[in-house]
């Protein structure tokens, strides 16, 4: 118990950590790239161009959809 510590490292983490936290790219570096699924198309619409989703929407009984 002679040893000599240098009192400003006593209570410091031993292990040396960088200054940035990890991303998900680091905990998963060979992750499917979704960006393909953003891509619009008129072949993904089942319902065709003249189809009006928010008019549609808008005639749902939603009183009845929740119950």
């Amino acid at each position: 118990m002679d040893a000599k510590t240098d009192d400003n490292s006593a209570g410091k983490c031993p292990v040396a950590h960088g200054a940035a936290g990890r991303t998900n790219r680091d905990w998963w570096p060979n992750q499917l790239d979704l960006a393909v699924l953003h891509q619009q198309s008129s072949l993904s619409d089942p319902m065709g161009e003249d189809f009006d989703y928010a008019k549609e929407f808008n005639s749902l009984d939603l009183d009845a959809i929740i119950k």
